[in-house]
């Protein structure tokens, strides 16, 4: 994912980590089908809540970078009109 920063891509592999581990423990877990869907329903709706937090956290720090740089470009342009 472009622009991405580090928390992104931490949260990307944490996810994919995640999602890993659940497909090679069902592989081995002696669990009947009806278990092994509820687990599979219940581990869907965690990585699905980190990964809206992971992006809301994204969005969280863009929105504070985009306004920062509006409020640095204003002040330039304030000087650059003072001369």
């Amino acid at each position: 994912m472009a622009g991405q920063g580090d928390a992104g891509r931490t949260g990307m592999a944490f996810i994919w980590g995640a999602l890993i581990g659940l497909a090679i423990g069902f592989l081995y877990a002696p669990k009947t089908g009806e278990q092994t869907r509820g687990l599979i329903s219940g581990k869907t709706t965690e990585a699905r809540d980190t990964a809206e937090r992971i992006i809301e956290d994204a969005r969280g720090r863009a929105d504070r970078i985009i306004d920062q740089a509006k409020a640095t470009a204003g002040k330039i342009g304030r000087k650059n009109e003072e001369g």
